[in-house]
C-alpha cells in the first residue's frame, strides 16, 4: 500500500536526470505517498542546487497528466463540467506557479466547500482520475462520506479503477469496507493492505515494547504475529478476542486487520479496552488521529457518544489531541445520528471549545513562522546535520540573529517573554498528583515526590508543558547504614546493577517496573479529580521504560492546556566516590558535600538499574550564576529549535496529519540529560574567569564541541559515548549527528552583524 521509499522523489532530490526520465517513462505514479508527505512537484521546486530543468519538467508532467485526465470527462452533467473547468484552472495554475497551486472552489465558506469537494471527488473517483483525487486531498476540506452519501470508494470499485483506490486508501486515508461492493476490493489491494499493516505492526510493537509503552511480553507478541499471518486474505476459525490486541490495532490504525478480525470473531466494538481510563477503540483511534480507522468503526456501529471516565467523548479526545479532521468527522457523524455535539466533559467544556483553546495555547507557545519554502528545503536535506543547520539558519533569521551578540539578545528576550507553564497551573498539577501518590501508601511504591526539571530550577526558556518528578521510595534503600537490597553489577566494574531484595520478589526477573506501572493503572481506575480546573486526560497514562507518564488537561475561562507529568521511581544509594567532583568550582562542590546519597533509577526493560545524581544536578542548576545560566539557556535553545514540535509552517490550508493542523519539521535533538552532562563537564574544564558575558558564545561552542572529534580526514564526527562528571563509570550515549549542524551554525556566526 505504501512504498518504503518514493523513488521519484529520491531521484529528483539528488538531481539524477536519467533516473527521473526512466521512472517517468516506466509509468511511475506521481501520486504515491500520503498527503502529509512532499509531492514530486514540491521536491523539484524546493531542493537546493537543482537545475531549472527539474521544476520545469515536473510542471509539465503534472500538467500533461491533468490534461489527460480532463480528456476522460465527456459528460455534460453540471458536476462533471465543474470538475473539468476546475481541473483546467489547476493546469494553468501549475504551469504558472508550480507547487504553489490550490484548487479553486466556487464557494467561499468551508461548509459549502466541503459539499462541493465531496461531489467533485466522487466524479473523479468514478472516472479513475487518480491525480485529481490526490490534488483534492491536499486541500483543507472534509471529504469522508457519511452513511447515505455518495462514496468515492464505491465509485472507484464500480469502475475497476485500482490506481484510484490506492490514492483514496493511501493518500486520502479513506477506510475500506464502508460501502456496498466492499467484497469487490481486488485481491492485490487486499494483499498490499495486509503487507503494509503487518510491517507497521511489527515495527511499532517492537519499538513500543522496548520502551515499555506496551505491557506485552514476547510470548504475546509471537501470538499476535501468528494471528496476523492467519488474517492475511482468508478467514480463520480461531477466535482472537484480546483487548490488548484491539488496543494495538486502534493505536496503530490497522483498519484492514480489524476488518479481517471481525470476520472471524464476534467483537463488540463499543467495549472498554483500557479499563483504568474507560477508553474504547474509538477513543484510542481518535487520540492518535487515525481518520480511516475512526471512519471504519463508525460505519460499523461504534457509538460516538460513549464517554470515558471524566465524561470525555471521542470528539473531546480528538479535540484535546489536536486531531481536527478526526474531530470534524466525529461531529458530522454525531449530527447524522442526531447526537449532541455540545456535550461537556467533567471540566464543563465542549470538544470544540477545548480544541480551539488548546490550539491557541499550543500555537502561542511555539514558533509558527517558517515559510513553506524553507520547510520543504529542510525536509529535502538528506543528512541530519544538514537539516539541523538549515533549521537554525532559517529560525535564526526570524529571531534576528545576525551575529554572536544577537544570539544572546534573542535568548534574553525569549526568557523575558515566553508563554510558559505558569506557576498556578504547575501547582495545580502537583497538588492533584500528590493525591494520587498518597494512594500508594501500603504498597511497595510509597515514597516522596520531588521535581527535577528546568521548571523547578528556574531555567525555563519557552513554554514547557512537562513537569518531571522522581518518586523516592521509602521501602527500599541501598545505603550502607540501612540497606535492605543487594546490588549485583551486571558486568565487572560496571555501575549498572540488578537488584535482589530480601524476602521480596518484586525485583525478580525485571518485574519491578511492570509492577510499578500496574499499580498506577489500578489507582487510576478509582481516581476522581479534586480540582474543578484540572483532571486526567484520556488515555490517562502511558508507561515508559523508566516509569509512567500521566496526561492532564487544565482548563480555565479562556485557556486550555495539556500537561504531562513524568514520574520515575528511584532508590537511595551511597555515592561510589566524590573524588572526581573536586574539579568542579568550589561553590558547586559545596552542594555535593551536603548530599549524603544519590539515587538508583531504572536503566532498561530488563530490570537493570543505574546511578544518577538527581538532587545534586538539580541544586547545581538552581544555583548557576547569571552568566552560567545564560550559557546553559543558549545551549538549550539550540536543541529546542531543531525539535519537531517547534516547527509549524503555515502551508496555505494544505491538509496535515499532525496535531493542530501543523506540518512538523525537525530532527531528533540531544536529550536534556546528555546536554546537562556536557554543560557540567564545561564547568570543570573552564575557569570562572572564562564565564563572563563576553565569553558566552565561546562557552556554548565549547560545550557542543566536547561531543565531537576529528576523523582521519580531519572532519568532525560525533563521539558515541561521553563520561559524566558526576558518575564517569556510567557513560552516556550521545551519538546525535544534529550536533554537527549546531556547531556549524554557531561557528559561522560573525562577531559583528555587518559580516553576516
Amino acid at each position: 500500500m505504501f512504498a518504503e521509499e518514493f523513488l521519484l522523489n529520491i531521484a529528483i532530490g539528488i538531481g539524477d536526470v536519467e533516473t527521473v526520465f526512466l521512472l517517468l517513462c516506466a509509468g511511475v505514479p506521481i501520486c504515491n505517498c500520503s498527503i502529509e508527505d512532499l509531492t514530486p512537484l514540491e521536491v523539484a521546486h524546493n531542493t537546493k542546487g537543482l537545475p531549472a530543468l527539474f521544476p520545469a519538467l515536473m510542471r509539465k508532467v503534472y500538467a500533461d497528466k491533468l490534461k489527460d485526465e480532463i480528456s476522460k470527462i465527456v459528460s455534460n452533467d453540471d458536476t462533471h463540467q465543474k470538475l473539468k473547468n476546475a481541473m483546467g484552472i489547476m493546469v494553468e495554475n501549475i504551469l504558472q506557479n508550480g507547487h504553489i497551486c490550490n484548487w479553486k472552489f466556487d464557494a467561499s465558506d468551508k461548509k459549502t466547500q466541503n459539499i462541493e469537494a465531496k461531489k467533485l471527488l466522487c466524479v473523479a473517483s468514478s472516472l479513475g482520475l487518480s491525480l485529481t483525487v490526490k490534488l483534492l486531498g491536499l486541500e483543507d476540506v472534509d471529504l469522508h462520506p457519511l452513511p447515505g452519501e455518495e462514496n468515492p470508494v464505491y465509485n472507484a470499485l464500480c469502475g475497476h479503477h485500482i490506481d484510484t483506490l490506492y490514492a483514496l486508501f493511501r493518500d486520502l486515508k479513506f477506510a475500506p469496507y464502508t460501502t456496498a461492493k466492499q467484497e469487490n476490493i481486488p485481491r492485490k489491494v487486499k494483499l498490499d493492505f495486509w503487507i503494509t499493516e503487518n510491517k507497521i505492526f511489527k515495527r511499532k510493537i517492537y519499538d513500543d515494547v522496548n520502551q515499555l509503552l506496551l505491557d506485552v511480553n514476547e510470548k504475546e507478541i509471537e501470538s499476535y504475529l501468528n494471528k496476523i499471518e492467519k488474517l492475511k486474505l482468508s478467514n480463520s476459525d480461531e477466535k482472537y478476542f484480546d483487548i490488548k490486541f484491539l488496543y494495538m490495532l486502534s493505536r496503530y490504525g490497522l483498519v484492514y486487520l480489524l476488518h479481517q478480525l471481525l470476520q472471524t470473531d464476534d467483537i463488540n466494538l463499543n467495549q472498554v479496552i483500557q479499563p483504568f481510563s474507560g477508553c474504547t477503540m474509538l477513543h484510542i483511534s481518535s487520540h492518535y488521529g487515525h481518520l480511516n480507522f475512526t471512519e471504519y468503526l463508525l460505519h460499523h456501529e461504534a457509538n460516538p457518544s460513549i464517554k470515558t471516565k471524566g465524561n470525555f467523548t471521542a470528539a473531546h479526545i480528538a479535540g484535546i489531541s489536536g486531531q481536527e479532521e478526526t474531530m470534524h468527522f466525529l461531529f458530522a457523524y454525531m449530527n447524522y445520528l442526531a447526537l449532541d455535539v455540545n456535550e461537556s466533559c467533567i471540566l464543563k467544556t465542549t470538544a470544540e471549545v477545548m480544541f480551539k483553546q488548546n490550539s491557541e495555547t499550543y500555537k502561542s507557545s511555539n514558533f509558527h513562522t517558517m515559510k513553506s519554502k524553507d520547510a520543504i528545503i529542510v525536509r529535502n536535506e538528506v543528512k541530519i546535520e544538514d537539516k539541523a543547520y538549515q533549521i537554525l539558519k532559517t529560525k535564526g533569521k526570524f529571531l534576528s540573529i545576525k551575529c554572536k551578540d544577537d544570539l544572546i539578545k534573542a535568548v534574553n528576550k525569549l526568557q523575558a517573554n515566553h508563554n510558559s507553564l505558569n506557576k498556578k497551573q504547575a501547582d495545580d498539577v502537583v497538588s492533584e498528583l500528590k493525591i494520587v501518590i498518597n494512594e500508594l501508601k501500603g504498597t511497595p511504591f510509597e515514597g516522596n515526590l520531588k521535581g527535577h526539571n528546568q521548571f523547578y530550577e528556574g531555567n525555563e526558556l519557552v513554554s514547557n508543558n512537562e513537569v518531571k518528578f522522581i518518586l523516592e521510595l521509602k521501602n527500599f534503600s541501598a545505603m550502607t547504614k540501612n540497606s535492605n537490597i543487594t546490588l549485583l553489577p551486571v558486568k565487572k566494574d560496571s555501575m549498572i546493577y540488578s537488584i535482589e531484595a530480601r524476602n521480596n520478589k518484586i525485583f525478580k526477573d525485571g518485574n519491578f517496573i511492570n509492577e510499578y506501572i500496574d499499580t498506577f493503572k489500578n489507582l487510576l481506575e478509582n481516581y476522581k479529580p479534586s480540582s474543578a480546573k484540572l483532571c486526567l486526560e484520556p488515555p490517562f497514562l502511558i508507561p515508559y521504560k523508566k516509569g509512567v507518564i500521566l496526561f492532564w488537561i487544565w482548563c480555565s475561562e479562556n485557556t486550555c492546556r495539556q500537561v504531562r507529568s513524568f514520574i520515575e521511581p528511584v532508590i537511595k544509594a551511597d555515592w561510589p566516590t566524590k573524588e572526581y567532583l573536586k574539579a568542579l568550582p568550589e561553590d558547586k562542590r559545596k552542594i555535593c558535600t551536603s548530599d549524603n546519597y544519590i539515587h538508583l533509577h531504572p536503566h532498561d526493560i530488563k530490570g537493570h538499574w543505574t546511578l544518577h545524581a538527581y538532587d545534586f544536578v538539580r541544586e547545581i542548576f538552581k544555583t548557576l550564576t547569571k552568566d552560567e545560566r545564560t550559557v546553559w539557556v543558549t545551549c538549550k535553545l539550540m536543541t529546542l529549535l531543531i525539535k519537531k514540535e517547534w516547527w509549524t509552517p503555515n502551508n496555505n490550508g494544505r491538509q496535515a496529519a499532525n496535531r493542530f493542523g501543523i506540518w512538523a519539521i525537525g530532527v531528533e535533538a540531544l536529550p536534556e540529560r546528555a546536554l546537562r552532562t556536557l554543560f557540567l563537564k564545561e564547568l570543570t574544564v573552564s575557569p570562572s574567569s572564562k564565564w563572563g558575558k563576553k565569553y558566552t558564545h565561546e562557552r556554548v561552542c565549547s560545550i557542543f564541541r566536547q561531543a565531537v572529534e576529528k576523523d582521519e580526514d580531519g572532519n568532525l564526527k560525533v563521539i558515541k559515548e561521553f563520561k559524566p562528571v558526576t558518575l564517569p563509570e556510567t557513560p552516556l550515549h550521545i551519538n546525535y549527528s544534529c550536533l554537527l549542524g549546531i556547531i556549524k551554525y554557531l561557528e559561522e556566526l560573525p562577531t559583528e552583524s555587518g559580516n553576516y
